[in-house]
């Protein structure tokens, strides 16, 4: 108790003296735990799950690029609304979406892999046993697949049966063996999901079914390119962000606004819940969906290059747009790069570990 006294003394000294925050003080006091591997998998853990998987799966091969970076290349951050109503068991489900473009998976991965100049093959197939020998093939190949399963069937995030068929997010299957695939899900420790469970988990959504990426990657982008992914994914977050869609983009909020306290709309909180039933479930979905500890979207704010804590390299090039120079400022944020929080050192999610 003593020395974890002494050690926490020491990095709130190193946070009063730099500005750094927590996480990032004790990296430079402790050092940085070693890295946890499954064979020649390293589990580089991550935040949100489509970056974190992109990010994994480029340093497994060789070709790194730092999460944030991903997760900007995909254009940032992004925001979205929607309450859905569910007849067969009652239930009111809330969905908020931080990320850019967070309802089209497909479409993400293409953009960002696309401007991360990263080769990759996405294959869809309907049959279960076309699908799992598919997904075999490219692991005994030594290839992690990302792909995207149902969370409630995977069984480790330990689910009630009401949330069968909800959805999931990406993960990277990185190897099998005779029961079962292993995954890392921004974890520190391989997860063993059973291989029945798991076909299962990826055929539940018709609209991802089996949905899998293989990427392939020449070797780590050339600092142009990471340049030009980040400035355009700069460009597609404003994009976004200034769309009119009131599901999809900023609006949004204002419409859950106004939807908690309108008397008349049909979608309304005080007509959705006017019989109180489902507002808690509908309560924590808000909690599951926003807060750090959420499977994905409150988890956005670590990997936003605003919180950065300091520009990236490819920043200093003169076609980085509206930096003041040497200002060491963000324009986006208005704030000192200095004091941003940086997202290293980033673990894993409760449950990724199990």
């Amino acid at each position: 108790m003593t020395s974890k006294k002494q050690l926490k003394a020491r990095v709130r000294a190193r946070m009063a003296k730099t500005g750094e925050s927590y996480t990032t003080a004790r990296l430079h006091v402790a050092g940085r735990a070693e890295v946890a591997a499954d064979g020649g998998w390293r589990f580089s853990g991550g935040r949100h799950p489509s970056s974190a998987a992109i990010a994994s799966v480029l340093a497994d091969q060789g070709a790194a690029v730092s999460e944030p970076l991903v997760f900007l290349a995909g254009g940032g951050i992004g925001a979205g609304y929607i309450l859905w109503e569910f007849r067969h068991d009652d239930s009111r489900h809330v969905v908020l979406g931080f990320r850019n473009q967070w309802q089209y998976h497909d479409r993400w991965m293409a953009k960002t892999l696309g401007r991360l100049g990263v080769p990759y093959e996405e294959h869809r197939t309907a049959g279960a046993r076309a699908a799992a020998t598919r997904l075999n093939a490219e692991l005994d190949a030594g290839r992690p697949c990302i792909v995207l399963p149902d969370r409630y069937h995977l069984g480790y995030w330990h689910l009630p049966a009401a949330l069968d068929g909800y959805g999931g997010h990406p993960v990277v299957a990185y190897r099998r063996d005779e029961d079962g695939v292993y995954l890392d899900d921004r974890g520190r420790a391989p997860i063993h999901v059973p291989r029945e469970r798991f076909d299962a988990a990826r055929a539940r959504v018709s609209s991802y079914r089996n949905v899998l990426h293989v990427l392939r990657p020449d070797g780590p982008p050339d600092e142009a390119t990471l340049a030009a992914a980040a400035l355009d994914g700069l460009r597609d977050c404003a994009a976004h962000l200034s769309a009119t869609s009131d599901s999809f983009s900023l609006p949004a909020w204002r419409k859950w606004a106004r939807l908690l306290v309108d008397t008349r709309n049909a979608k309304a909180w005080p007509k959705v819940f006017a019989d109180r039933r489902g507002l808690a479930g509908a309560l924590l979905s808000i909690w599951e969906g926003g807060s750090r500890s959420a499977w994905t979207a409150g988890t956005c704010a670590t990997c936003s290059p605003t919180r950065w804590t300091r520009p990236p390299r490819c920043s200093t090039g003169p076609a980085w747009p509206n930096r003041p120079r040497g200002s060491g400022r963000s324009r986006a944020s208005g704030t000192s790069w200095r004091r941003r929080r940086c997202p290293r050192g980033c673990r894993s999610s409760p449950g990724s570990g199990s």
